[in-house]
């Protein structure tokens, strides 16, 4: 009785495709995590990219959930490890301007966060952070406070 040999080079492409096969799953599972990430949807929303390489992580996240138009209020807090990619993100200010509909960063500030209900313990500690803003045309506003200190970006936005 004879044995069929399978040759050895069929086993090496089988053993082939099935790497390739898992490396294009991981490959889009993570594509699909970075597309879904809310970074993502900042860049997506107003053109700002928050540096992959300040490694940051998502350390809370809230929103004044789901509106047929999209409006609402959003509030993430990201940790970082390397902070020379966030100093270099956009042009820090050291003192707070005036939103297109609040006196203050902070007092926009306070009452997008109290609509959605963010503990106090969450929100940023205002007196040691540094500031960004911006508007949109249609009066949607952004405004990122960065502690450098604690290695935090709060990144708060309203859409109207």
């Amino acid at each position: 009785m004879t044995r069929n040999k399978i040759p050895v080079k069929s086993i090496l492409l089988c053993f082939g495709i099935m790497i390739l096969e898992i490396i294009i799953v991981i490959s889009a599972f993570f594509a699909y995590h970075e597309i879904r990430s809310y970074p993502a949807v900042i860049r997506a929303n107003w053109g700002l990219n928050i540096p992959i390489s300040s490694r940051y992580s998502l350390e809370y996240y809230n929103d004044s959930g789901p509106s047929f138009h999209g409006d609402g209020e959003r509030f993430c807090v990201l940790s970082y490890k390397r902070e020379a990619p966030i100093e270099n993100m956009v042009k820090w200010a050291d003192t707070e301007g005036q939103t297109r509909h609040n006196k203050s960063y902070i007092e926009a500030v306070s009452e997008w966060l109290d609509k959605i209900e963010v503990p106090k313990e969450l929100r940023p500690g205002y007196d040691s952070c540094l500031y960004w803003y911006n508007t949109k045309s249609d009066s949607s506003e952004i405004i990122i406070f960065w502690d450098k200190e604690a290695k935090l970006l709060y990144v708060t936005e309203q859409f109207l």
